[in-house]
């Protein structure tokens, strides 16, 4: 994908909250609260304005810019958020299907059962089978759409290619071929890939 956004990007969404430095929320609150057009606020619609103007906007990152703006027309949207653990920053890739109205979430560890809501599928980044969720996640949405007749099997794998590029602008990729989404995205929630473009789950503020 050649180089990152990690030299012109600067601004960053803000997710319920304002100011320069806010206190981070716990990444339970966030699960929790992914509901409806909460969801809205995380993804990255401010990205096209930080991108230095020289940078290639080439097909690729023009069709990856869609995903992480929730303007593809897959209806697919993706971004990567920052909350916090035990008071670490801690990244959750965050995929939206709007077409199946379901948003899947990798976490750093495991949540208590109820905590996510029913149109949210968390899975934990320490859990072996993080990967093939995330790969199952992007797979049912496509065949969703083939019966829909809103994406053709040939288009499927234009559509993962997307991804990748999307998740190459908002990170450092790592040496090493990553074979499918769940294995580029799950390192980002265990902390072993650097996080250049993202958003941020605040705490509400005080009543």
């Amino acid at each position: 994908m050649g180089r990152s956004l990690a030299e012109s990007f600067r601004a960053v969404a803000i997710y319920n909250a304002t100011g320069k430095e806010p206190p981070l929320a716990d990444f339970k609150t966030l699960v929790a609260g992914l509901r409806g057009p909460q969801r809205k606020s995380l993804f990255l619609h401010d990205i096209p304005n930080q991108i230095a103007p020289d940078y290639p906007m080439t097909p690729e990152v023009k069709a990856a810019m869609k995903l992480l703006t929730q303007t593809h027309a897959s209806g697919f949207s993706l971004t990567i958020v920052e909350a916090s653990h035990n008071g670490k920053k801690v990244y959750l890739p965050v995929i939206d299907d709007a077409v199946a109205r379901k948003t899947l979430v990798i976490g750093p560890v495991h949540i208590a059962a109820g905590i996510a809501g029913p149109d949210t599928v968390y899975v934990a980044a320490n859990d072996a089978g993080a990967a093939k969720v995330v790969n199952d996640f992007l797979k049912s949405g496509a065949t969703l759409r083939g019966e829909k007749g809103l994406l053709h099997p040939t288009q499927v794998k234009a559509l993962i290619a997307n991804f990748f590029d999307a998740a190459a602008l908002m990170t450092e990729p790592g040496p090493g071929r990553r074979p499918t989404l769940g294995d580029f995205l799950v390192p980002v929630a265990k902390g072993e890939m650097p996080v250049v473009a993202y958003s941020i789950a605040v705490k509400a503020p005080a009543a």
